[in-house]
């Protein structure tokens, strides 16, 4: 099955209220129309007649669709709104027999196998203050139905498919969570935000909230810390932006305003009310950072533009905003501590805009846009291949392209070498495609006897094990491994690193291929030794990433000692082939600096669910570290570019091992830990 030749319908959404939705089908249709030809499926938008209003008019985006679709009986009023031939159709059955998926957004919801609904926002119902009495009973019978038709749901956060569950346990579908959707508008990196500061008559330092004067905003807090670091011998101007009614509490922003005035802080606090989103952008530039106080959110955008810009935001620790990976987190309800942390974050800061720091951030957004939109086409594929597998043609009047079957290689024939191009996966003789785990290492030249009892250990316990490396490394491996499996890679690092490592890019190739749901990367001098672990790691692994750190010893006779665990580094890796399409293509190489970081932290960026196993069950021994800190710092580089603290990582040494620590205290927050 080709994503190229797959049809999805995306929803026309008019209601320009629906500000998270609308946002939502924008940067998913860019995220997806960014991937290459070869990747792209082609996209139809979906207009009915529930969306087809007096006041309707085409997306800016229409010209990324490859169709649009029609299903009502207004055909005329449709073809002239739209401006473009349409492909009309009056009914959702013959919707789906013009496309293969199609993905609405809730409240709208389509009892079909192939079809999935999201839900943008989702908050428990004791904590949905934004709502008035009556919309809170309609969204309940709402979401209730939507519990018992829809065949996949979907959110873009762990957060709120948990709240979700907890409110409607029997939920029919299957919920998937897939990373917000993100994509780095041209304009937000045009204009001069110094103009619109001064449109404004702000001072030139100043920090930015964009929230509406809502109750679980919670611009309280925040105005109590700008009060407290004033007593404390310095002002901070606080620019708020957004909407200044309350449906709940039609008094709330007038008591607000008050509260202003009677902790004295009325000449610090600039309150602009809704403005144009460009402008909201150029302040955000402008800013010396942003802070996000709120006590419950959904689709947050703030922080995506914040990501996309390379601007410092200060976040509440609610669990919505952990999942982000981005920032700086103070106590939700402590002002002091809040304090606390803009007055740490101010001497590091300056008014923008930084267009060096810009520039890395928008390529590193349209990195993350199309690791989305890939872990959005995977989605599709596999409810697709699913449906492939349990309906016949006949069902369909244009049925998608069956799963061509995988090559068979001749394991007894004479070694012939096999490169990430042309690879196809051996199945042993009798065994399950599904059950299959392969380990993907690289093994090195030297150092033979560990690496033997490594890999015997992984073989042992039920692995398939590959080894991926350069043509001459092969020459010289073979020999000392006639049992193992080689891939010739296509390119290794030698150039640039002075031995040939294997890229990370290319284990993940290898492993699109590989006819396996649980895949493996272990550095190879690390032996395995626990009992029934390629049962735990079958199940621990499903839709997930695991991973873990070794026990270094003094050699791998393990009755003789226990060792220390290492407290930094993680050693073996194994996760849910669905994964694959969400990294960006980086330089990160096996057995270099901070490829062990980047898989866990695009995991949990990705929305996956991320374990630590805490039980010892890898050993290593001890031997010098072989790398140095110019590709230490060079590696970091490259992790800052998605996940950025304060300090430049070339500063000095210190600066290199507190991002180090910063980014493994990051890992281990959204890590979930299990003994095994």
């Amino acid at each position: 099955m080709l994503m190229e030749n797959i049809r999805i319908g995306l929803p026309f959404i008019a209601d320009q209220s629906e500000l998270e939705a609308t946002v939502k089908i924008a940067a998913l249709t860019k995220a997806v129309s960014s991937l290459p030809v070869e990747e792209r499926p082609l996209l139809f938008l979906v207009v009915t007649d529930e969306t087809l209003t007096p006041l309707s008019f085409p997306p800016p985006y229409i010209s990324l669709f490859d169709g649009i679709i029609y299903m009502g009986r207004h055909l005329e009023t449709a073809a002239v709104t739209f401006g473009t031939p349409l492909i009309h159709t009056t009914s959702y059955d013959r919707l789906l027999a013009k496309i293969d998926f199609c993905f609405t957004v809730y409240p709208q919801v389509l009892p079909h196998p192939r079809t999935a609904v999201w839900i943008p926002d989702f908050r428990l119902p004791d904590f949905s203050q934004s709502f008035l009495p009556q919309e809170h009973a309609w969204h309940d019978t709402q979401l209730k139905q939507t519990s018992e038709q829809a065949s996949m749901i979907i959110f873009t956060r762990h957060t709120t498919g948990q709240d979700f569950l907890k409110v409607y346990p029997a939920a029919k579908g299957i919920t998937k969570v897939i990373a917000a959707p993100f994509y780095p508008e041209r304009e937000w990196y045009d204009g001069d935000p110094g103009a619109v500061q001064h449109k404004y008559g702000l001072p030139d330092k100043f920090i930015l909230c964009s929230n509406h004067f809502w109750r679980h905003k919670n611009h309280p807090e925040l105005f109590r810390a700008i009060a407290l670091l004033r007593q404390l011998g310095q002002d901070v101007h606080l620019v708020c932006s957004g909407l200044t009614n309350d449906p709940q509490l039609p008094d709330y922003f007038l008591n607000l305003q008050q509260y202003i005035r009677h902790i004295n802080i009325d000449d610090l606090i600039h309150i602009l009310g809704p403005i144009p989103d460009q402008d909201n952008i150029a302040l955000l530039r402008r800013s010396l950072f942003v802070v996000q106080p709120s006590l419950g959110e959904g689709l947050n955008i703030i922080i995506q533009q914040c990501r996309a810009l390379a601007k410092s935001i200060i976040l509440s620790d609610i669990n919505i905003h952990w999942e982000e990976n981005y920032g700086t987190y103070f106590h939700r309800d402590d002002y002091e501590d809040l304090a606390e942390k803009i007055a740490l974050l101010l001497p590091q800061s300056a008014p923008g805009p930084d267009l060096k720091r810009e520039a890395e951030a928008k390529q590193a957004g349209g990195n993350l846009a199309q690791a989305f939109a890939r872990q959005f086409c995977n989605i599709v594929f596999q409810v697709l291949e699913g449906q492939t597998a349990q309906s016949s043609p006949s069902q369909n009047n244009e049925p998608c392209r069956p799963v061509q079957p995988n090559a068979v290689i001749d394991t007894a024939a004479p070694f012939i070498p096999v490169t990430l191009d042309n690879w196809q996966q051996p199945y042993p003789a009798g065994g399950s495609k599904a059950e299959v785990i392969t380990i993907a290492t690289s093994l090195a030249p030297r150092d033979f006897d560990n690496q033997r009892g490594a890999v015997r250990s992984w073989k042992n316990l039920g692995f398939e094990v590959v080894s991926i490396n350069a043509p001459a490394e092969i020459a010289l491996l073979k020999p000392h491994f006639p049992d193992i499996e080689f891939v010739t890679a296509n390119r290794d690092a030698e150039e640039k690193y002075g031995k040939p490592y294997i890229y990370l890019d290319d284990f993940l190739t290898f492993f699109k291929n590989r006819g396996c749901k649980v895949c493996g990367i272990i550095n190879s001098d690390i032996l395995l030794n626990k009992e029934n672990f390629h049962s735990i790691i079958y199940n621990e692994a499903n839709d997930a990433l695991v991973y873990g750190p070794r026990v270094n010893i003094d050699s791998f006779d393990l009755t003789q000692q226990q060792g220390t665990m290492e407290p930094h580094g993680f050693d073996y890796f194994f996760f849910d082939k669905a994964l694959i399409p969400c990294f960006p293509r980086e330089e990160f190489c096996v057995g270099l600096p901070f490829w062990d970081y980047w898989l866990p932290l695009v995991a949990a960026a990705c929305e996956f669910t991320v374990k630590k196993i805490i039980t010892p069950v890898a050993y290593h021994v001890k031997h010098p570290a072989r790398w140095d800190w110019e590709s230490w710092t060079l590696f970091a580089r490259i992790l800052a570019k998605y996940l950025p603290l304060p300090t430049d990582p070339s500063d000095s040494v210190h600066s290199l091992h507190l991002w180090g620590k910063m980014w493994h205290k990051v890992i281990t927050k959204h890590s979930i830990e299990i003994r095994i």
